[in-house]
């Protein structure tokens, strides 16, 4: 039997239906692939409810993942329904989920049982972290140890949940901002940061001295601070010497930072005037440079044509300037320095550190900033008999800063991008300029810089903004023991402060213009006026504290504290400065070597504060807790009878 052949016209309907059939369930096959991938999102917080930041979630057997932010939520794609999440956070379980479908997850971490025997800081004192009933997180030194900072704040970025710090710059000498929840008043407002029980200023301090930082970060954990804990309060316990033998400890660390440019600058002179062009055709019809000067443009970047010209006794420039290569630094480095001495005696114990610490600026010239900070630290306990010890501290704080004078946001290195490939920077050396012949009458002009957006005038002849800082903390403690249970303490804290500073705002020679048909005319630029401004500070602060605290273990599932102590600090400031303007030479930058008119301020403050304070615990079997705390305080920064 023969076969009947298909007509032409039936094998290409069979031949496209077989084709669209193909497309249908390969479409079918690929939507199918999209349709297994599934969005999860959800929040992760801690026991207390707090949200946690920085929570690593993975799918297992992968490398996708993800982090959460900070209000503790995350979101991420994950290959199918059955995927597994692992949820890990330092101090908390890693736990394990199974997607099963759901869009949403949202998981409560649990802490690690060994945690919660760690021993925090709180309030004049200590507690085991599965007796806390405030919100109180702490970090030891080894997270501050692993990072290559220049202060306590850069350290602290990141580390502890609801702890945000905020940085403006690389600037060691602007301190960092610290907040703790976000909660502020209409006016700021940051938290209490106490160093062993005194306050200080945290960025003046060496990382490496540090032991331990908490947060106390809610009313019930702060209370005991009084008003001045409404936002939080920071503290910040100092290592001290262990039992074994003596320990010494020698590191030194270089590290080198590169300046960020938050934007592609554009640095080929014909992609910039093309660029401009086109940017300006678009705004009102015209371009920004003329025919003439964007052909000599590209003339030059050919090889073909002049870097200058004088054009109608104009100076012109052609070329690339390298602005920003030439005013940057590729790397700033950093040193650091420690050295310390501790170790322990069943009777005694010492521990002694000294700390350099050399960072320079971004520029790239002699004149760049530099800051440099100095720290000793010394601290010693003494077991005088069984219930008698005595405690010593001595901390010395240096800080030097030297960076140039700021005249004007317009010549700063905040402006470095702002400045075009092809503004001319300094006056260029030519064999002649309006006629043949007259190159010593503009000789002495070459290599002056121009004005406009130039930073390099004000650093090589413009003023330095200086100041040193010395910062002396004396320290006496005594703890009693003589019943068992009862624990008195006092200490004495003096600190003496002393500030130098001088602002020298020296005059600058600039060209003003590129019109040099009429001779070239030499300015000022943003130095119109010539001045130094000195300031000097001398502050004395006092610390008194004294509480005691009576604990009761003995009775079976029992577990009662009370505590109550005082707290007294008094403070002198005082500030003298002095103005003078029109400096006889900048060379001299002294009030004395001035000739205009002379200006001088002062003034002298005092503060006290009194406070008496309170805690009251009771522990049932470890798992019911009970605490109360609160303060009284009295200051004298209000009228004499409402104090």
């Amino acid at each position: 039997m023969k076969a009947k052949p298909i007509p032409r016209s039936g094998a290409i309907r069979a031949f496209t239906f077989l084709a669209c059939c193909l497309l249908m369930i390969t479409a079918s096959i690929a939507g199918n692939g999209d349709l297994d991938e599934l969005t999860v999102s959800g929040r992760v917080q801690s026991e207390d409810g707090e949200p946690l930041i920085g929570v690593t979630i993975l799918e297992e057997g992968t490398s996708n993942g993800t982090v959460t932010d900070f209000d503790g939520t995350y979101s991420m794609t994950v290959a199918d329904d059955d995927a597994v999440l692992i949820f890990s956070y330092t101090g908390y379980k890693s736990t394990s989920v199974q997607v099963s479908g759901r869009n949403v997850i949202d998981l409560t971490l649990e802490v690690e049982v060994s945690s919660l025997d760690e021993v925090v800081v709180i309030g004049y004192g200590t507690q085991k972290k599965a007796n806390l009933t405030g919100a109180v997180a702490a970090i030891s030194s080894e997270e501050l140890e692993q990072r290559p900072i220049a202060s306590v704040g850069m350290g602290l970025q990141g580390l502890i949940p609801n702890l945000n710090v905020s940085i403006r710059n690389g600037d060691p000498t602007r301190a960092a901002d610290f907040n703790i929840r976000g909660f502020e008043s209409i006016n700021g407002g940051s938290p209490l940061i106490l160093v062993d029980g005194v306050p200080m200023d945290l960025e003046r301090i060496n990382p490496s001295d540090i032991a331990s930082v908490n947060v106390l970060k809610d009313a019930s954990a702060a209370a005991v601070y009084g008003a001045r804990a409404a936002f939080g309060v920071i503290l910040i316990e100092t290592k001290q010497g262990k039992a074994g033998k003596i320990n010494v400890s020698l590191s030194t660390e270089l590290s080198l930072a590169r300046p960020i440019f938050n934007m592609d600058v554009v640095t080929d002179p014909v992609e910039f005037i093309e660029a401009r062009d086109r940017a300006s055709i678009r705004s009102n019809g015209n371009p920004s440079y003329s025919e003439e000067f964007s052909n000599a443009i590209r003339a030059h970047a050919n090889g073909t044509g002049p870097e200058w010209a004088v054009v109608d006794g104009v100076l012109q420039f052609y070329g690339f300037n390298d602005y920003q290569n030439s005013l940057m630094t590729d790397f700033a480095p950093q040193q650091k320095h420690d050295l310390s001495i501790s170790g322990a005696t069943d009777r005694a114990s010492y521990y002694v550190s000294f700390g350099m610490l050399n960072k320079d600026g971004y520029l790239d010239h002699e004149n760049n900033e530099n800051f440099k900070r100095y720290n000793g630290l010394m601290k010693a306990e003494f077991k005088v008999n069984d219930w008698l010890s005595l405690d010593e501290k001595l901390v010395f704080n240096s800080q030097q800063s030297d960076k140039p004078h700021f005249y004007n946001w317009d010549v700063n290195v905040n402006t470095v991008a702002r400045v075009s490939p092809i503004l001319p920077i300094t006056f260029p050396d030519l064999d002649h300029y309006l006629t043949p012949g007259d190159r010593a009458q503009f000789e002495p002009f070459i290599g002056k810089h121009f004005a406009s957006l130039n930073f390099f005038p004000y650093l090589e002849q413009g003023g330095r903004e200086t100041f040193n800082i010395n910062d002396i903390w004396l320290t006496q403690g005594m703890t009693l023991t003589p019943l068992r249970g009862l624990k008195v303490r006092g200490d004495f804290s003096y600190n003496t402060y002393h500030r130098d500073y001088q602002d020298v705002a020296s005059k600058v020679e600039v060209i003003e213009s590129s019109d040099i048909k009429n001779g070239v005319q030499i300015g000022n630029g943003f130095s119109g006026n010539d001045w130094i401004d000195t300031r000097s500070n001398y502050n004395q602060y006092y610390v008194f504290n004294a509480y005691a605290q009576y604990t009761i273990d003995q009775i079976q599932d029992h577990n009662i504290s009370a505590m109550i102590g005082f707290n007294q600090e008094w403070g002198r400031n005082q500030f003298i400065r002095a103005q003078a303007n029109t400096l006889i030479t900048p060379l001299v930058p002294d009030l004395n070597a001035t000739t205009g008119t002379q200006q001088t301020f002062g003034s002298k403050s005092h503060v006290s504060l009194r406070g008496m304070f309170y805690r009251l615990s009771y522990n049932f079997k470890d798992r019911y807790l009970f605490e109360a705390n609160g303060r009284y305080d009295g200051t004298s920064r209000f009228p004499k009878d409402d104090r």
